[in-house]
């Protein structure tokens, strides 16, 4: 008479077989197929930019900003230009949401006080207008003090 676990060895096997594709489709998921930077420019005029400082950070799903990019005052108006990390994913091409920056925060500050303002590049990367090796330009007239946050607003209700 011979054991169950041998005459099951077959399933067994399956069993292992079917786990180790799995563990390998999840890993090709996880990590980026294409990987690249776009250059980002920032062109923002405000009602009334006296006395103002700006910066911007870019953002992954679900993480703050780490580093912030000051923006220049020229002509009245707040230039930058800085890079965007951008990853894509295998099969799909969508954009990786946890190592691909979606999004924009701006900074401004006056007088000890600190407002912000996000801006969404979903849309973007996923059309494939904002892609690696790319430069976009943002451009906004008459943004507003009392229309930004007081407070970093939670990423997931994003605009």
């Amino acid at each position: 008479m011979t054991s169950i676990h041998h005459q099951r060895r077959w399933f067994y096997a399956l069993w292992a077989a079917l786990l180790g594709a799995a563990l390998g489709a999840f890993v090709l998921w996880t990590v980026p197929a294409r990987k690249g930077t776009a250059r980002l420019g920032v062109a923002l005029r405000l009602e009334s930019s006296d006395g103002i400082t700006a910066q911007m950070g870019f953002f992954a799903a679900g993480k703050l900003p780490q580093e912030w990019t000051p923006l220049d005052l020229k002509d009245g108006r707040f230039v930058g230009m800085a890079p965007v990390a951008l990853a894509f994913r295998r099969w799909t091409g969508a954009p990786h949401s946890s190592r691909c920056q979606v999004g924009v925060m701006l900074r401004f500050q006056k007088a000890g006080v600190t407002r912000y303002y996000p801006l969404d590049l979903r849309g973007d990367i996923a059309s494939g207008l904002f892609a690696p090796g790319r430069r976009m330009t943002l451009e906004y007239n008459g943004l507003a003090w009392e229309r930004m946050y007081e407070d970093i607003p939670p990423l997931s209700a994003l605009p």
